[in-house]
């Protein structure tokens, strides 16, 4: 629970409804738009090159691909955008471990651990907390006096309705972007590297067929799921399958299961890039539909674009490793071997 008694650690818009939401929405939604992100393509087609001529680097080498690479292009990507120095993306994506990852004793911030193990994590997450504001606060300060073309300068002028927007909902829409734009990218990337490796039909599949890639991309983000969760309040009675939900009652909604639903997908617990349509929901759905939902699958798309074709194996070492959360969770570790031409 939040210093000022709610019980989120920060107010995004993940946790706001109605005109409020909409609002605040429309602040930066232009920026994810398809229109938009068209105009990002060459710096994120540059960036994709980049990586894969980094992979091409290490080839024979056993590599931790998620670790060392699929964590830092969609950073790179979002960081860009919201007008972070490149300096500070360390430290962002330490900070976005460290607030995913409360439960993971590889990211978890040492605490005076009084009380029992929540206790301790909600100290460490308001600890993150602290030090995204401080953080944010300078780069607010900083954007104020020297206006660019950035997210971070329209964040730090925002005005809804004639009122500056409150420094707690500024604060929650940094961490939203800063954390959640990237973190879920790279798990889905490793996902599909993971693929790649475990199922050896897919590289010359998708090699014979490029357009096949927007196909993949679907499949890696059902498959991956990256959000786990979200609660959700309800705002009428209603009645699902015979199980009254009361207004007012929390409702947990599990987008994994969700994309796992038989009645939806056939055999879902198989991979399968031909389902189309692939009515997967790993961006949410709805008026809460993630706002950049678009960009993350033209990152996965330009990387998939530029690796494909030079990539001439790859192959698992070891076990892909899960950062422990139950909230927004991928692979933090996997151990892959692969050749590039």
């Amino acid at each position: 629970m939040s210093s000022t008694g709610s019980p989120n650690i920060v107010r995004s818009l993940v946790h706001i409804d109605g005109e409020e939401h909409k609002s605040l929405r429309a602040l930066t939604q232009s920026w994810f738009m398809p229109n938009s992100i068209l105009k990002l393509e060459d710096r994120i087609r540059s960036l994709a090159r980049a990586m894969v001529a980094k992979l091409q680097q290490h080839n024979g080498k056993v590599i931790d691909f998620s670790g060392t690479f699929a964590s830092q292009y969609p950073l790179h990507v979002i960081m860009d955008i919201l007008g972070v120095p490149q300096e500070d993306f360390p430290r962002i994506l330490a900070l976005t471990y460290e607030m995913f990852g409360s439960e993971d004793e590889e990211y978890t911030r040492d605490t005076l651990r009084q009380g029992d193990a929540s206790s301790a994590t909600g100290k460490a997450l308001l600890s993150v907390v602290d030090d995204f504001r401080e953080y944010f606060e300078s780069l607010n300060e900083a954007r104020r006096k020297d206006p660019r073309n950035d997210v971070a300068t329209l964040l730090a002028n925002a005005v809804i309705n004639g009122q500056p927007i409150d420094d707690v909902t500024r604060l929650g829409y940094y961490v939203i972007i800063a954390a959640a734009g990237h973190h879920t990218v790279s798990s889905s990337t490793s996902v599909a590297m993971w693929a790649l490796c475990r199922f050896m039909e897919l590289l010359p599949q998708l090699q014979a067929n490029l357009s096949l890639i927007p196909q993949f991309i679907d499949e890696c983000l059902r498959f991956a799921s990256p959000v786990h969760h979200f609660m959700r309040t309800a705002t009428a009675d209603t009645n699902i399958r015979g199980r009254k939900i009361r207004k007012g009652d929390w409702l947990m909604l599990c987008y994994g299961s969700a994309n796992r639903d038989e009645e939806v997908f056939p055999s879902p617990f198989t991979f399968n890039i031909d389902r189309r349509p692939n009515p997967h929901i790993a961006f949410g759905v709805g008026g809460h539909v993630c706002l950049g939902q678009h960009l993350a699958h033209m990152e996965m798309r330009i990387l998939f674009d530029e690796l494909i074709p030079r990539l001439q194996h790859a192959e698992l070492v070891g076990e892909i490793e899960y950062m422990e959360s139950n909230f927004v969770c991928g692979p933090k570790h996997l151990p892959v071997r692969c050749m590039l031409q």
